[in-house]
């Protein structure tokens, strides 16, 4: 059990939100701030998701967006809820790959 700020004990393995601690205009300010973040990561997954479920037409795309990028072949990693670190593992190589995930969903024809 820990003690909280405000002297309540907590049980759930230390863990309180202090976002209870903000009036609604402080809540609503962090909100704005992390929605391009959040925007970034579903974008993100998106064509993390399309690419493994298009081996036909998408899979082959990205190898051709990333041998344009003079990059050694990898897929973009899936970003999977039970994996803790598969939200990391995929913005790590989304960084090292940027210019091909950029000439991915700049072709029209991709959909991304």
């Amino acid at each position: 059990d820990v003690e909280q700020p405000d002297g309540q004990i907590e049980e759930d393995e230390g863990m309180w939100d202090s976002n209870d601690e903000l009036d609604e205009m402080s809540k609503a300010d962090i909100r704005e701030k992390v929605r391009p973040v959040k925007m970034m990561l579903l974008k993100l997954r998106k064509i993390s998701k399309s690419i493994h479920n298009s081996p036909t037409l998408l899979l082959p795309a990205w190898e051709r967006a990333v041998e344009a990028v003079k990059l050694k072949f990898k897929k973009l990693p899936h970003d999977v809820r039970t994996r803790w670190n598969s939200t990391f593992r995929m913005l790590d190589v989304a960084l090292e790959y940027r210019e091909a995930i950029e000439r991915m969903t700049e072709a029209q024809a991709n959909n991304l």
